[in-house]
């Protein structure tokens, strides 16, 4: 074929498995489509996660080698402290409520 279209699964996936996703598609399409690609982002994605999911892609193109940030590296589920955390985002509520009245 000259075209393939895939959906690619990008939800709940970290930037390592985005990036073997792409590895995976870049290998069908050159094995199949003679090297043409197209990718297609679209909405839903974290805007956080989405600079990091994207260079992962450019990565997996280049063949590049796969490094991790650091934040990657961290576990909120063992290390956040949930006083602090409520403290915090009662300050950040008092501080907005006169801008967004939803709060």
């Amino acid at each position: 074929p000259r075209v393939i279209l895939a959906d690619e699964p990008s939800g709940n996936l970290d930037p390592q498995s985005e990036k073997d996703v792409m590895r995976l598609l870049k290998k069908i399409n050159e094995d199949i489509c003679e090297g043409k690609l197209s990718f297609i982002l679209e909405g839903g994605y974290s805007l956080l996660g989405l600079p990091v999911c994207v260079y992962s892609v450019i990565q997996a193109l280049f063949k590049e080698k796969y490094e991790r940030p650091p934040y990657e590296y961290l576990d909120f589920s063992q290390n956040s402290k949930i006083d602090e955390i409520n403290k915090i985002k009662k300050t950040l509520k008092n501080l907005l409520a006169n801008y967004w009245k939803s709060i």
